[in-house]
């Protein structure tokens, strides 16, 4: 497939997560200085804000039964994005300020273009293996031609 589609495909599922994580991290109608508390500007957000996780199951705050519960595990099983914090809690309803959705797509989307880069070797691959199997075919049967098989 083209490079085009992967990055629409990248971008599109990036942009899928920036509107999940806003509608299911931040609060409507909360005080303004709450917003700020966490991180006031760049400078203040650890290099290991978010952990990484393999299941839903290890964020102890996550209850299947939320509704928010199969895209987080889909995002975290199919993708491998961190969304947990350190602590290996989730806080759904916890506010989120723009620099935390900005960190967690970033790292979720480098963790897709990985994904997309690893795939696109994979089917360049599959792809070299055909025609080199389909030339070595058609060799065969170019050499059998006098041996009664029609080509």
């Amino acid at each position: 497939m083209s490079k085009q589609f992967w990055k629409n495909t990248a971008l599109s599922l990036a942009t899928v997560l920036v509107v999940y994580l806003s509608l299911i991290g931040v609060s409507i109608g909360t005080d303004l200085n709450r917003l700020n508390y966490h991180f006031e500007d760049d400078h203040q957000i650890p290099d290991n804000y978010l952990a990484q996780v393999t299941s839903v199951s290890q964020l102890t705050d996550v209850d299947p039964t939320s509704p928010y519960y199969e895209a987080l595990r889909s995002i975290v099983e199919r993708y491998g994005c961190d969304v947990g914090f350190p602590d290996g809690t989730y806080r759904a309803n916890r506010t989120i300020v723009r620099a935390e959705v900005v960190i967690t797509t970033s790292a979720c989307t480098s963790v897709m273009e990985r994904v997309i880069e690893e795939s696109e070797a994979v089917l360049k691959e599959d792809v070299n293996k055909l025609n080199r199997l389909l030339f070595e075919i058609t060799e065969f049967l170019t050499s059998k031609k006098g041996d009664k098989i029609n080509v």
